[in-house]
């Protein structure tokens, strides 16, 4: 049997973006706040302005430290939401830096 976990952690993988722009999915579930703001910021230099990061996490309080961070920084948290017991999914739009 397929080990789900192993091959859900994937990152920098290429995610269709609205309208065509760039975008990228990030899986941090079970990941601690400062892991996971080191993860997002690596894939969001990557993205060209205006690109967008999809993610998900497993903790509403890394989500919220998260979305605080990462809107101080200049980007933008498009959409958090709670996509189903204990998952958060996060949309971040990379600022113009």
């Amino acid at each position: 049997m397929k080990d789900r976990r192993k091959s859900s952690r994937t990152s920098g993988r290429k995610a269709g973006g609205a309208a065509g722009r760039e975008g990228r999915f990030l899986n941090l579930k079970g990941e601690v706040s400062s892991y996971a703001l080191i993860r997002c910021l690596m894939q969001l230099e990557e993205l060209p302005a205006g690109g967008l990061l999809k993610v998900l996490l497993s903790d509403e309080h890394v989500s919220a430290d998260l979305a605080k961070f990462l809107t101080d920084e200049g980007h933008k948290v498009v959409e958090v939401e709670r996509a189903r017991p204990g998952v958060w999914r996060m949309d971040i739009e990379k600022g113009r830096q």
